[in-house]
């Protein structure tokens, strides 16, 4: 009897110790956790999302968001990313660099700026080591198409307007224009002239410009008078020279379809009147870009790029006189 009540003994004290252990370990577990950092993003319009809802192709949204540490003890110092969908932006961070301590905040905006239509998302990130803390939150965003319009009048080939609205990214989206078909080779020109006056939006972006072709479509020989925003012409530049009744900088450009010559007016102008046949003499006769070409359509107009919300571009009169 001795031996079993021994035993018996021994399976409690053991009991008891192992008891003692785990209590310990939980007690030291529980106070780790309480002394770590505990960081999260707010706002959220679900849980672990922030939806910016749906935005025009070509406008932009910001939200500010902040992280917050709920937790009993500092970060370590922070970095902040986002993920590599390009319509998403920070553009400003006050957290990157920081330790955050117990119950403070940073704040971190980021830009959301659909380039096409379409969901996209990107995850917003945090983390800081020592101690280690870190935080996520889904962005999501959706791309608009803008529906392209233009509202033509005109009283006249040479009195006419538009109003146009296309999204604020790049690339010409129209060039709205009049033109008179000239139909003779540059050396039977006696005269080529144009008058020009035009009110033109002061935001946007786009040129006023000459249009001018040969019968082939081979030569493209463009005339700005006035530009506005994020545009420029094709090529590389050639210098600057006076002619025609203006100073110009000249290119010299390839499109892939034709040889493009644009003369980009030194200052902006509204009105104004151009000599075109010396500009047209000194590409064939001076530079020898082109021969004794037959000089097709002229036409006048408005190279857009962009007008969101929609863009008033009036001609207000326009001549062409030839001989």
């Amino acid at each position: 009897m001795k031996t079993p009540l021994r035993t018996l003994g021994l399976i409690r004290t053991i009991g008891a110790t192992a008891a003692a252990v785990v209590t310990l370990m939980l007690a030291a577990t529980v106070g780790q956790a309480a002394g770590l950092p505990a960081i999260a993003w707010s706002p959220v319009t679900s849980p672990g999302t922030f939806d910016y809802g749906t935005i025009p192709v070509g406008d932009g949204e910001s939200q500010t968001f902040a992280l917050t540490n709920s937790g009993r003890a500092a970060t370590g110092a922070l970095r902040v990313s986002l993920g590599s969908a390009t319509e998403f932006s920070i553009t400003a961070d006050a957290c990157t660099g920081t330790a955050l301590g117990p119950r403070k905040s940073c704040n971190v905006t980021v830009q959301y700026a659909p380039t096409t239509a379409g969901q996209t998302t990107a995850t917003l990130a945090a983390n800081g080591i020592r101690p280690p803390a870190g935080a996520s939150i889904t962005l999501a965003g959706t791309g608009a198409a803008v529906a392209v319009r233009h509202i033509y009048w005109a009283n006249s080939g040479t009195n006419w307007g538009v109003n146009a609205n296309h999204p604020n990214t790049g690339g010409i989206k129209s060039y709205p224009n009049a033109k008179k078909v000239i139909g003779k080779s540059i050396t039977s020109l006696g005269s080529l002239k144009s008058s020009y006056n035009v009110t033109v939006p002061s935001s946007g972006a786009y040129n006023t410009s000459y249009d001018i072709w040969d019968t082939n479509y081979d030569y493209e020989i463009m005339l700005w008078v006035n530009k506005t925003g994020a545009v420029g012409p094709l090529g590389t530049s050639q210098g600057s020279l006076t002619l025609g009744g203006s100073t110009w900088t000249v290119y010299k450009g390839n499109n892939g379809a034709n040889d493009v010559f644009s003369f980009v007016r030194s200052s902006n102008s509204t009105s104004g009147t151009i000599d075109v046949l010396p500009i047209l003499k000194w590409i064939k006769d001076t530079k020898g870009w082109f021969g004794n070409v037959t000089i097709g359509d002229l036409q006048f107009g408005f190279e857009i790029t962009s007008s969101s919300g929609g863009l008033d571009f009036t001609t207000n009169s326009e001549s062409v006189t030839s001989s």
